[in-house]
C-alpha cells in the first residue's frame, strides 16, 4: 500500500489546510490508511462481522503487511484462501488505481499540450496546485496500459 489515498493525514501533509486529521469514523486516532482500513473500531467491527460470515478466526491487524501476512499464514480450507487472496489483489489493484484517482470537482482543464498514441496531455489546476492532466484514449485501455499509469503516477509523487 503506497499510503497515498487522500485521507485526512495525506490531504494535511500535502499542505492543504484542514479542520482535523482525526478519523471521521471514531474520532480517536489519526486519519491514515492504517487506521482507516485496520485500526479503527469500525473498520474492526466490519472484520469481525466478515471473519465471522466466513468462518475465518478473527485476528487483531492494525496495518496492510500484518493482514497480507494473516493471509499468507493462515490455515484456511483452498477454496476460502483461494477467496481471501482474490480479495487482496483486489484491493491491492483498487488501491493502486485509487492513489490516481482525484476529485474531478476540484480539477479545471486547460489547454493541450502534447498528444501521444494513447492519450493527450493537458495543462490543468487542481485545488490551487499547476498540474498536467493525462487523458488515456478508451480505445487503448486494457490491463497493461492501466498498471503503466500507476506505475507513471507513483513515479511522479
Amino acid at each position: 500500500m503506497t499510503n497515498s489515498l487522500p485521507t485526512r493525514f495525506n490531504i494535511s501533509r500535502r499542505g492543504i489546510d484542514i479542520e482535523s486529521i482525526s478519523c471521521v469514523n471514531c474520532d480517536v486516532g489519526i486519519e491514515t490508511n492504517d487506521h482507516l482500513f485496520f485500526a479503527c473500531n469500525t473498520a474492526k467491527k466490519i472484520s469481525k462481522l466478515i471473519n465471522r460470515w466466513w468462518d475465518v478466526p478473527f485476528m487483531d491487524i492494525n496495518s496492510y503487511g500484518e493482514w497480507r501476512s494473516w493471509i499468507d499464514n493462515v490455515k484456511l480450507p483452498k477454496k476460502n484462501k483461494s477467496m481471501f487472496q482474490a480479495i487482496e489483489k483486489s484491493l491491492a489493484t483498487q488501491v493502486n488505481v485509487a492513489d490516481a484517482e482525484i476529485d474531478k470537482r476540484f480539477l479545471n482543464i486547460g489547454e493541450q499540450i502534447a498528444s501521444g498514441s494513447c492519450g493527450d496531455l493537458f495543462r490543468g489546476e487542481y485545488l490551487g496546485h499547476d498540474v498536467t492532466v493525462k487523458i488515456l484514449r478508451s480505445e487503448y485501455l486494457n490491463e497493461t496500459l492501466e498498471d503503466e499509469f500507476v506505475h507513471e503516477v507513483a513515479m511522479l509523487r
